[in-house]
């Protein structure tokens, strides 16, 4: 329905815009760490027990979005696997291990605990030449690089009586703990949202990125009803940028609808969205924060469509 209207449509996956998250995703894309071979991440704490919804679509949407925001854009989920366990008998699964198959061959597994008594919220991303580690919890130090790795000595590069023994080797490495700018993820979100708007462009977290998300979680709920069972991932390889019916997906591509509209539609682009699409008042309140812009009372009444919205900021800004 947003294609077809012209919307920009997003999901509002704070962790993706944290200044860690980002840092990651650019080291990931960069290729800085080498080839993902796996991610192990927790996010553990006491509670807070739901009574509606499992700790599996309570927490791991977080850990599902970040791992989807940072890894390529050709390497999609293929498979996944859960287990449960409720032990205080609340009706609701209150741990989780789940486990996610990339199309890489690599592993990702994340542990989720509302028994805990620790808080724990660290996620290793493992790569053939370095690995990240990030600790939300450490203010001072969240975001760690290591050198260290474990390599596989190619056998034609050594001689025939050595090539039984020396299989692997360890490598040796720096320890760098990066700097990180002091940003309101929040304030980020708001931002690119706004962004997105105005330059017609879909968001970094789109509502692609969202349904990837939710069909990961159908299939790990699928698995742990199962006995954990290992359940392919349908649309993961559909949803992947490469194939026409999502070109756009990512930030900067126009989306098949946009390159679809003709002249006469888009005219009518302007009249299209109400205020209610935009859900209420308070995000305009919002965008007048992430844009640096006020609007006053007039122009509350009147920015009743996306487009009068872009025009009232830039205006302002100009």
């Amino acid at each position: 329905m947003a294609e077809r209207s012209g919307l920009v449509l997003m999901c509002d996956h704070t962790y993706c815009y944290t200044p860690a998250v980002r840092q990651v995703r650019q080291f990931i894309q960069a290729g800085e760490i080498g080839e993902v071979q796996f991610v192990d991440s927790v996010r553990i704490n006491l509670g807070l027990v739901q009574l509606d919804v499992d700790v599996l679509w309570d927490l791991t949407p977080h850990n599902l979005s970040i791992l989807d925001f940072v890894l390529p854009e050709d390497v999609v989920p293929v498979a996944t696997a859960a287990h449960t366990c409720g032990p205080i008998g609340a009706g609701r699964a209150c741990l989780a291990y789940l486990s996610v198959w990339p199309s890489t061959g690599a592993l990702a597994h994340v542990h989720v605990n509302w028994l805990s008594p620790t808080k724990i919220r660290t996620t290793v991303f493992g790569g053939s030449r370095r690995t990240i580690v990030w600790d939300d919890t450490n203010l001072s130090a969240p975001l760690i690089v290591h050198g260290q790795g474990v390599d596989r000595v190619p056998a034609g590069s050594l001689a025939l009586d050595d090539r039984r023994q020396a299989l692997i080797s360890y490598r040796a490495g720096d320890t760098h703990v990066l700097a990180l700018p002091e940003q309101e993820a929040l304030r980020s979100v708001l931002s690119e949202f706004a962004s997105a708007i105005r330059d017609r462009r879909s968001p970094l977290t789109s509502a692609r990125a969202g349904i990837r998300v939710h069909e990961l979680l159908e299939a790990a709920s699928r698995s742990a009803d199962n006995g954990g069972m290992r359940i392919p991932v349908s649309k993961g390889r559909q949803l992947i940028k490469g194939q026409s019916w999502v070109a756009g997906d990512r930030p900067g591509d126009i989306g098949p609808a946009e390159a679809d509209v003709t002249a006469d539609q888009a005219v009518d682009r302007a009249s299209t969205p109400s205020r209610d699409s935009l859900k209420h008042i308070e995000l305009l309140f919002s965008l007048e924060d992430a844009c640096d812009v006020r609007f006053d009372s007039e122009e509350l009444i009147q920015l009743d469509s996306l487009d009068a919205i872009v025009t009232s900021v830039e205006r302002n800004r100009g």
